[in-house]
C-alpha cells in the first residue's frame, strides 16, 4: 500500500560473541509459534505427561515396549558398516552388546540434562530445541530427556546401531546431518571411544547452530590403556586417557563462547565412586 514503510529483515543476535538473546535462541521458524505452543492447553498437557518420564520405572516400562516392538518384533535393528578407522578398539560390538543393559540403565543422562535445562534461555523454550544425543544405545536416554521438557518429535539419538526410528545410525566423526542442524547436544560417555577426539569435536561444533549449547560427560580413568585391556580382556577404547576437562575440549577451546557448568573428578573422588567429568558450554562459529 502507498505510504507503507517497508521493514528489514531482523538480525539474530544469537551469533559470534554475543550473549544469547532469548528471543533468537532457536532456529528463527520457531518464533511465531512461541506463543502459541506456551498458551496451547493441548501443548501444556503434553509437556505434563512427558514429566511422568522421569519416573524411573515408567521410563523402563516404556523404553522395554519400544524395544520389543522395533527391535524383537519388528526386526529393525541396523548396525553402522562404514569407515571404523576413527573408533577405539571394540567399540561398537561392546556397545551393542549392552543395549538390554541400557533399557534399564540410563542414570547418568540426568548429569548433562539436568544444568543444561537450568539455562534460563534453554529452559524457556525447550519444546522448539532441536536436540541430538550421541551414543545413547537405546531410547531410555531420549526418553529422559522428553521428561525433561525436550518435545519428542525434535530428540535424535546418533549411534553405530539402532533400533529405535528416533536414534539414527551414524559415527560422530561424520555425521549424516547439515551443518548447523541442532540446538543442543548431549554426549554422555562417548568421545572415550574415540580414536580421533579432535575430529568428533569438530562435528559437533558444525552441525551445532551458532550459540548452541554442548554437554559433554565423561569418566575418571584410574587404569591405563593396557591395565584396561587386562580389566575388560580385550582391547576397548581409545587410547587416549584424559582425565581434565580442559584437556578433554581443548581442540574446539576457540568456539567455545560460555561455559555454564563444570565438573572435575579426581583420584581421590573417584575413591569414594566420584567418577564423573561434566562440562555444559556454548559454541560460537
Amino acid at each position: 500500500m502507498s505510504g507503507t514503510k517497508s521493514r528489514a529483515p531482523r538480525k539474530s543476535s544469537w551469533s559470534g560473541t554475543d550473549t544469547p538473546n532469548p528471543k533468537h535462541v532457536f532456529h528463527p521458524i520457531f518464533e511465531g509459534f512461541i506463543h502459541m505452543e506456551q498458551t496451547s492447553k493441548l501443548a501444556g498437557l503434553v509437556r505434563r505427561l512427558q514429566q511422568f518420564l522421569l519416573v524411573r520405572e515408567i521410563r523402563i516400562a516404556v523404553s522395554a515396549f519400544r524395544y520389543v516392538l522395533y527391535a524383537l518384533i519388528l526386526r529393525r535393528v541396523r548396525r553402522f558398516s562404514g569407515d571404523d578407522r576413527n573408533l577405539g578398539a571394540n567399540t561398537l560390538d561392546y556397545n551393542f552388546k549392552k543395549i538390554g543393559k541400557s533399557l534399564h540403565v540410563d542414570n547418568r543422562i540426568h548429569m548433562l540434562a539436568r544444568p543444561v535445562t537450568a539455562i534460563s534461555y534453554v529452559a524457556t523454550q525447550l519444546p522448539f530445541a532441536k536436540t541430538l544425543s550421541i551414543g545413547p544405545r537405546a531410547e531410555g536416554e531420549l526418553l529422559a530427556l522428553a521428561g525433561y521438557g525436550f518435545s519428542w518429535s525434535n530428540i535424535h539419538g546418533l549411534d553405530l546401531f539402532s533400533y529405535s526410528p528416533r536414534i539414527d545410525v551414524g559415527d560422530m566423526h561424520a555425521m549424516p546431518y547439515p551443518d548447523s542442524s541442532f540446538d543442543v547436544i548431549v554426549c554422555g560417555w562417548t568421545l572415550g571411544y574415540s580414536d580421533n577426539r579432535p575430529k568428533a569435536l569438530a562435528e559437533m561444533v558444525r552441525v551445532l547452530k551458532p550459540g548452541g549449547i554442548l554437554a559433554i560427560g565423561e569418566s575418571y580413568h584410574s587404569k591405563t590403556y593396557e591395565e584396561g585391556a587386562v580389566y575388560h580382556g580385550y582391547e576397548l577404547g581409545s587410547r587416549d586417557r584424559i582425565n581434565q576437562l580442559d584437556e578433554i575440549v581443548a581442540p574446539i577451546k576457540d568456539n567455545i563462547l560460555n561455559w555454564y557448568f563444570r565438573q572435575e573428578a579426581t583420584e581421590e573422588d573417584y575413591r569414594r565412586e566420584i567418577t564423573a567429568i561434566v562440562g555444559v558450554f556454548s559454541i560460537k562459529k
